[in-house]
């Protein structure tokens, strides 16, 4: 059985953080296109985390999933795609909803039907759609809340 921990994530961690995203989200969501070099997103996350909260969850000491969040916003969430399931993800947004216990907003890509499922698992809720104009993918999105209710932190074990 892995050693499974949640911590801060430091910039150290950047380079596994941008392999995951880039892994998950050529998993996760094909269609979507590819903006930025490997090197522009090692430059974004540096300074994502450098300015945000942002955690990881490890299993014996290897970097699985990550999330980064400030201001009220769940702004990444991504697990290695071969730990999809594995409870990495709720394990990330129960520490975002601890952070942020009067809520915490998301942005889903309308077509990510598996995100918007996990996220409604979650407590959160559908409350705009979009055509994709305000991205910078120019896909269609969907703003998603959870509202800081006790009584989900509780049922959510957190």
């Amino acid at each position: 059985m892995a050693d499974v921990v949640l911590r801060t994530a430091a910039a150290d961690d950047v380079p596994s953080i941008v392999g995951i995203f880039q892994r998950s989200r050529r998993a996760a969501m094909p269609w979507l296109p590819v903006l930025h070099s490997h090197e522009e997103d090692l430059a974004f996350f540096s300074a994502q985390i450098a300015d945000q909260d942002a955690w990881v969850v490890t299993a014996d000491g290897l970097v699985q999933a990550f999330a980064i969040a400030g201001d009220g916003w769940l702004n990444h969430i991504y697990v290695e795609p071969d730990r999809r399931g594995s409870g990495h993800g709720t394990h990330l947004v129960g520490e975002v909803k601890r952070r942020f216990p009067a809520g915490v907003q998301l942005w889903v890509f309308e077509q990510n039907a598996a995100a918007r499922r996990f996220y409604a698992g979650q407590g959160f809720v559908e409350v705009e759609m979009t055509d994709g104009t305000g991205n910078e993918e120019r896909m269609p999105d969907v703003r998603m809340q959870w509202s800081g209710s006790v009584a989900d932190l509780r049922a959510h074990g957190v």
